[in-house]
């Protein structure tokens, strides 16, 4: 190879490295916040676009844990990227449950304020309908 092929490969190779490194990328979050004044159980699964396994998490009262985590190259709003197959289960003490299937998810988060901190956005569901036994159903 001589010099000049060299240098038109740096060049390619630099110019394919910048254009991978210009693009930014996003981060959609939701977190559920657990104001029922008890300890949650709560099981995940298909709330991401980068394979995360189904998840069991514990929630104590007043703490918070991701429930959906979404990438994308451009400002995606959340609700779009939701899969139809998502599952939220919450359990409480007291031994009542819910579901939160990906229809219901979308419903509320439009009731959500989004909080942008750089690339990250999050939408914090804090409302008391999602603590088993504070209703029949979340809305």
């Amino acid at each position: 190879m001589t010099n000049g092929s060299n240098a038109v490969a740096l060049i390619t190779m630099l110019t394919s490295l910048s254009a991978c490194t210009s693009q930014k990328l996003f981060s959609n979050e939701i977190y559920l916040f657990n104001n029922c004044g008890q300890t949650l159980q709560v099981v995940v699964a298909h709330d991401s676009n980068i394979d995360l396994p189904e998840r069991t998490l514990t929630v104590l009262p007043g703490g918070r844990e991701l429930i959906g985590l979404y990438r994308a190259s451009q400002k995606e709003d959340v609700i779009g990227q939701i899969q139809d197959a998502y599952e939220l289960r919450i359990s409480g003490r007291n031994g009542a449950s819910l579901q939160v299937n990906a229809r219901t998810l979308k419903t509320h988060l439009q009731h959500v304020e989004k909080i942008e901190k750089g690339v990250a956005r999050q939408w914090v569901i804090e409302n008391p309908l999602f603590c088993p036994g504070k209703g029949t159903s979340v809305p």
